[in-house]
């Protein structure tokens, strides 16, 4: 306090005051040094509250710049996995499987290392899509993503979502013609329903081959027609080699201006609709991917892979293949019980 009221005196030298007044002009003085001493610990107050702000919201700016960071680059690592530069097309009986039906570890992982690096793997096949779902299981196709072309393209699914981006139909009209050819010459035409292989001769051995290709029950009914839907994607015809070439030549004849007919192997025919066949899909597909067919290797064994051979930007045919396959093939790798397909990709 006598600190305080020197400073006073000092501050009031040259003026002339009573006791009295002095002492009112010290407690002015006083409450001006308290108000002086509480403003400024208010803007202290102030101003370190301002600070604390500032750095909070510079703390939620840095967060949110991390935030968008993070999501920007989790988006480009999605566009990264889901952008494909290059497909493969696998036929599968005799070219991704083996003798024993199976994909073998070598191939399996080669095809991984393909997916990792880029690439869409297709599953072309003339089977019905519930005989190609194990093998898309084995590949890992819901979860790495890829495509199957079932019925040799009459449909074509998205293994991640499910969807089917492409679908075509046999013309009701058509299958009376296709009866009544099997009824008259004895041979083995079959159809799919559901989970089941449906046919009036459930005890072909031709028509045992097809079930045990694809892991689907046979069941015998008698009338093809009234059992199948009344516009399917695929019909097939069974039986004997010598028989189906001609059953084939003949069939053409009769329907050629209206469907496909064509070998898938030597004792299968196809009956699909007109515009299907394995090339045809894949330039439907390649075209949702914005790729090209300089973008496609396809690797194939049978007759029903000519086209998509002819198709790709490299073609690669087996060793087992058809003679006619061969010769039409850009490459010809090793064999399905020897891992061609990996051995092909892993030179790549």
């Amino acid at each position: 306090m006598e600190n305080e009221f020197n400073e006073f005196s000092e501050f009031n030298e040259f003026s002339e005051f009573n006791e009295f007044n002095k002492f009112i002009e010290f407690n002015k003085f006083m409450n001006y040094k308290l108000i002086t001493s509480l403003n400024s610990i208010n803007l202290l107050i102030s101003i370190n509250l301002l600070n604390s702000l500032i750095s909070i919201n510079s703390i939620n700016l840095l967060i949110s710049i991390n935030l968008l960071n993070s999501l920007l680059n989790s988006k480009s690592k999605q566009n990264m996995q889901t952008k494909k530069t290059s497909v493969i097309a696998l036929d599968l009986d005799g070219t991704l499987t083996n003798s024993k039906k199976e994909v073998t570890a070598r191939t399996r992982e080669a095809l991984l290392q393909a997916e990792a690096n880029g690439a869409a793997i297709v599953l072309a096949s003339g089977r019905p899509t519930y005989g190609i779902m194990p093998v898309a299981e084995c590949l890992e196709m819901q979860q790495r993503g890829g495509y199957i072309l079932s019925y040799n393209g009459g449909k074509i699914i998205d293994c991640t979502t499910g969807e089917e981006l492409y679908s075509k139909h046999l013309p009701a009209e058509l299958l009376p013609i296709l009866h009544d050819y099997a009824r008259t010459h004895h041979i083995a035409l079959l159809g799919y329903v559901g989970k089941e292989i449906v046919t009036e001769m459930p005890n072909d051995e031709h028509v045992q081959v097809e079930s045990h290709i694809n892991k689907m029950p046979i069941r015998g009914v008698d009338n093809l027609l009234e059992s199948i839907e009344a516009q399917p994607t695929k019909l097939l015809l069974a039986g004997p080699p010598e028989r189906m070439a001609q059953a084939e030549k003949e069939l053409l004849a009769l329907v050629a201006d209206k469907m496909e007919v064509f070998r898938s192997a030597p004792i299968f025919v196809e009956l699909v609709p007109k515009g299907i066949d394995k090339a045809q899909s894949l330039a439907r597909l390649l075209d949702v991917l914005h790729l090209s067919a300089v973008d496609l290797t396809a690797f194939g064994d049978g007759y029903n892979d000519l086209t998509m051979i002819r198709f790709a930007g490299r073609g690669v045919a087996m060793a087992n293949a058809v003679p006619e396959l061969r010769a039409e093939a850009d490459y010809i790798t090793l064999s399905n019980d020897e891992d061609g397909i990996a051995a092909f990709l892993e030179e790549q």
